[in-house]
């Protein structure tokens, strides 16, 4: 089961959109100490400027202990975002709370947000697409680590092995039919065969990323992707947003005479 965190993410960070209630709040208030820091034309501003600030920059601006309880809790505001960050929010002349709790979020883009969200695609299998990216399928092994009680553990439609993500798409009959079909229609035989426990590890997410290193404590460097050097090498930068994926995606679309997936590239 994903996380609230991960489920609270903008879908472009992975997530489904939904909003942090307290981080949410907490960016909509910003709007009055941007109007603050701004010295907006307005009658509640020059009554602070007037009687808190007094001239005082507001990003410097110390707290007397005697305050009123509003006024603190608008200052405290100032631990909770920057200044650049807030001004960001405010560059075209009008506050926008959406774009001050986006740039709060320290995450990267995820490559695969315009696959799974594509209008293209009827809203419940955008859902089930963005289980499949991460591996939130409920299968038996998924319900089994919650403890959910369960008559057997073997998958349903073959009813030979327990059934898992990798078992899902990968090891089922009906699976191997449909990459039968697949192969088939792209005139090869099956995955040749050096290229298998690589696939094993690409499935199971074992690869030996960066990030993958970094949970076991590996000392490194430089968490930054070798080959592009722009972001952090991950599972998901190194199939879909780095730079040579992108190009290779590009090369494969070509040879298939097609356009996208449908997937638009940044």
């Amino acid at each position: 089961m994903a996380s609230w965190e991960k489920v609270c993410l903008p879908k472009v960070f992975g997530g489904l959109g939904f909003r942090n209630d307290q981080r949410w709040n907490h960016a909509i208030l910003a709007k009055y100490i941007w109007a603050i820091s701004e010295k907006m034309d307005l009658l509640w501003v020059k009554w602070i400027n007037s009687i808190y600030l007094k001239g005082s920059d507001f990003w410097t601006y110390k707290l007397p202990p005697d305050t009123s309880w509003y006024w603190r809790k608008l200052c405290n505001l100032r631990d909770k975002f920057s200044r650049e960050d807030v001004k960001a929010a405010g560059l075209t002349g009008k506050f926008y709370s959406s774009i001050l709790y986006n740039n709060s979020l320290c995450h990267q883009q995820v490559g695969y947000h315009k696959a799974v969200w594509s209008r293209l695609s009827l809203l419940k299998h955008r859902f089930l697409l963005w289980q499949v990216v991460n591996a939130q399928l409920l299968t038996f092994d998924n319900l089994l680590r919650f403890r959910v009680p369960l008559d057997s553990l073997l998958c349903p439609v073959c009813g030979d092995f327990e059934e898992s993500h990798a078992h899902l798409f990968f090891e089922c009959a009906l699976s191997k039919q449909v990459l039968d079909l697949i192969f088939g229609w792209l005139d090869c035989i099956t995955w040749p065969y050096e290229y298998r426990f690589l696939l094993w590890q690409v499935v199971n997410a074992q690869l030996l990323t960066f990030d993958n290193l970094l949970r076991f404590r590996v000392p490194l460097d430089s968490l930054l992707c070798p080959v592009c050097g722009d972001f952090e090498e991950s599972h998901a930068h190194l199939f879909f947003e780095c730079a040579l994926s992108k190009q290779v995606l590009d090369l494969i679309f070509g040879w298939l005479d097609c356009i996208t997936w449908p997937y638009e590239y940044d």
